[in-house]
């Protein structure tokens, strides 16, 4: 059996930051370093830190405050920077890029728009977007919930940073048809995007896709989805012990992608 692997591989920009902050934070002795939620969608990774001394924040005043990856809300932002008075120290290792959305979304939903998201709503960096979109957002999770939609004068569409590139321009188009003035912004973040890329170029070289990544991961589900939809098979993986129950003999080529907090 011949193994192929993707094109791009490893950690993005964003959850590189966040680890390479944590085990900064980890590195000095006597340091009691939490993370605010799950720092990256990644169990193995958690589970390094974690044996390495990092707990989730539960409320402690005393030590160092990861923020996750994926951002925070700015009333829960506040709330730990209010706690800096009594010894707590923060981190904040919001990937760049989704902060740059967050600072978009707070512009223009100050300057009265209605913030339409793409995403999951109960993920997490979509919670800490609508925390800076005030009052009036909605979120989508496909085109045609647009027509649903309430009434507005002014919009703005976002995307949440890992979703399918491919399915972006039918979105974009639902927004336009109904709001023709709306400002539309495709905020899907390169690194997702490249490795949606690398998977389409590797699923024509190859006859089954094993896709690594944690179960939880939004980016990597995708990367799944779009060789499921090129009609590989297509296992996904969170650990070597996932392959047990999987037989890839019957495979000329296996092809081994993984998702951007991998």
């Amino acid at each position: 059996m011949k193994i192929k692997l993707a094109g791009s591989l490893g950690y993005c920009l964003g959850v590189r930051r966040a680890m390479n902050t944590a085990f900064e934070r980890l590195s000095i002795r006597g340091e009691k370093v939490y993370s605010h939620g799950e720092l990256i969608h990644n169990p193995p990774a958690l589970d390094l830190l974690e044996n390495k001394g990092l707990k989730v924040w539960a409320g402690e005043t005393e030590g160092s405050v990861v923020i996750r990856a994926h951002g925070l809300p700015p009333e829960e932002l506040k709330a730990l920077h209010d706690l800096e008075d009594k010894g707590l120290k923060i981190f904040d290792a919001t990937c760049p890029r989704v902060r740059r959305v967050q600072k978009l979304v707070a512009k223009e939903a100050e300057a009265g728009r209605m913030v339409i998201i793409w995403g999951k709503r109960d993920h997490p960096e979509v919670v800490g977007l609508l925390g800076h979109a005030g009052e009036n957002w909605r979120v989508i999770s496909g085109p045609a919930e647009v027509a649903e939609l309430p009434e507005a004068e002014k919009v703005l569409l976002v995307s949440q940073t890992t979703q399918d590139l491919d399915k972006w321009p039918d979105v974009e188009a639902a927004v336009r048809l109904r709001w023709p003035e709306a400002l539309i912004k495709n905020t899907i973040c390169e690194a997702p995007e490249i490795r949606q890329r690398d998977i389409r170029q590797l699923a024509r070289e190859v006859d089954a896709l094993v896709v690594i990544g944690g179960k939880t991961s939004g980016n990597t589900a995708r990367l799944a989805d779009i060789g499921r939809r090129l009609g590989l098979p297509t296992f996904s993986v969170e650990s070597i012990a996932d392959l047990n129950n999987i037989d890839l003999s019957v495979y000329s080529t296996v092809g081994v992608a993984a998702g951007a907090s991998t």
